[in-house]
């Protein structure tokens, strides 16, 4: 699986999470708002840099997401939220 992120503003608030249709996978890098960070069962590759996210962890009320901490900013699939 390869993930894309591109983000053009640079003072995003580490706490934020965007909400984005496009994204195909949740992925988090402030390690704050996480819990149980560890070895992820199925590594992604993120496509623009190369890096591959080898971490997981659980969002509280949400469940399990990816974690990195080179990551631009948190990211939520919307398509994961069931709205």
């Amino acid at each position: 699986m390869h993930v894309t992120l591109v983000v053009t503003k640079s003072d995003i608030e580490p706490i934020w999470i965007l909400c984005d249709n496009e994204s195909t996978a949740d992925i988090f890098k402030n390690q704050c708002i996480l819990i149980n960070i560890r070895r992820a069962k199925k590594p992604i590759w993120l496509k623009r840099n190369t890096i591959e996210v080898n971490e997981e962890a659980d969002l509280l009320g949400y469940g399990t997401v990816y974690y990195h901490s080179q990551v631009a900013v948190n990211v939520m699939w919307l398509k994961g939220l069931n709205l």
